[in-house]
This record gives C-alpha cells, sequence and structure tokens, in this order.
C-alpha cells in the first residue's frame, strides 16, 4: 500500500496551518463594508497612539453580544473590530442625536436604526476624553463604532494597523 499521497496531504494541511498561524501574528484580514476591505499588518502598540491611526480592538462584552445576536459577526469566532481613532485623550467629544462632534467639528450623524430597521444602542457624551481613552470613528455611514458604545480604553487595543492590500 502507497502512503505516500496520504502523507503529502497531511503534510500540506499542517503546513497551511502553521503558515495561517504565523500570519495571523502579523496580519489581518478586513471584510467589514464599513471599512476598506483587505489584509493589514499589526503594528505594536508600544508607539503613542495618535489620532488618524487605525487600531485593532477588543470588542467590549455587551457590545460583542449585541453583534452575535444581530447576526454581525459569528458567535464561535475570536473576532475584533477595526476603526480609526477620531479624539484621544484631551480632546472635547460631543455624542447627541444631531451627531458627532470631535473638537467642535461635526464628524458624522448618529442614527436610530441599523440597516436592519432594529434600534441602535444610543451613547450620549459630552466632554473631554480620559487618559488612555480613544473616540474611534470611521467615516462610512453605516460603521458601528464610538458613536454607539464610547470611547475605548487603551487596554483593550490589540494593535494598531496599516493597510497591506487593499481589494478593489
Amino acid at each position: 500500500m502507497n502512503n505516500k499521497p496520504l502523507i503529502i496531504i497531511m503534510l500540506s494541511a499542517f503546513s497551511f496551518i502553521l503558515i495561517m498561524y504565523i500570519c495571523s501574528c502579523y496580519f489581518i484580514i478586513q471584510i467589514s463594508s464599513s471599512f476598506p476591505r483587505g489584509i493589514y499588518l499589526k503594528k505594536n502598540v508600544s508607539e503613542i497612539i495618535s489620532t488618524g491611526q487605525v487600531v485593532l480592538f477588543e470588542i467590549p462584552a455587551e457590545i460583542k453580544n449585541l453583534m452575535i445576536n444581530r447576526k454581525w459577526i459569528p458567535e464561535n469566532v475570536r473576532y475584533y473590530l477595526m476603526k480609526p481613532v477620531a479624539a484621544t485623550a484631551g480632546d472635547h467629544v460631543s455624542v447627541q442625536s444631531g451627531g458627532v462632534f470631535v473638537n467642535h467639528m461635526y464628524k458624522g450623524p448618529v442614527k436610530k436604526v441599523d440597516q436592519q430597521g432594529l434600534k441602535l444602542p444610543q451613547y450620549h457624551f459630552y466632554g473631554e476624553l480620559k487618559q488612555n481613552t480613544f473616540f474611534l470613528l470611521a467615516s462610512a455611514h453605516n460603521s458601528f463604532d464610538s458613536r454607539y458604545f464610547g470611547p475605548i480604553h487603551q487596554r483593550s487595543i490589540i494593535s494598531i494597523v496599516e493597510p497591506f492590500i487593499l481589494f478593489p
């Protein structure tokens, strides 16, 4: 009996899994419509996080449950969000029914319902961001970001990301 094809298949599968694991340490795939789709390079968060950078972060537990219940993300998959930093500690942020303002400049609307017609969380805030917190806000009109769940603490940020390959 010739086991050579079985051994080749097993080695190929093992190699594929090993390569995917190694790549996951350095890269993340972005497939959501609220941000440019593609492969992003993860960078260390040891540098100071500033406005305009894009960060990868853990989803707050209560928000993750909402996203799973609405089938926005799969339940049994480790899933993160990726959003640009719109404000950092000391910046003035206002989130109200009239929209989102950062340092008194309009940044976008706050919707009452999602694309399915379901009520969105309504986060209201007026003031300066505290130390080690970041207000994450994408420019896409359908982005689920800090305007609905508030600022993210630095301990929730996994890495800064930069585009590696963007998909059309």
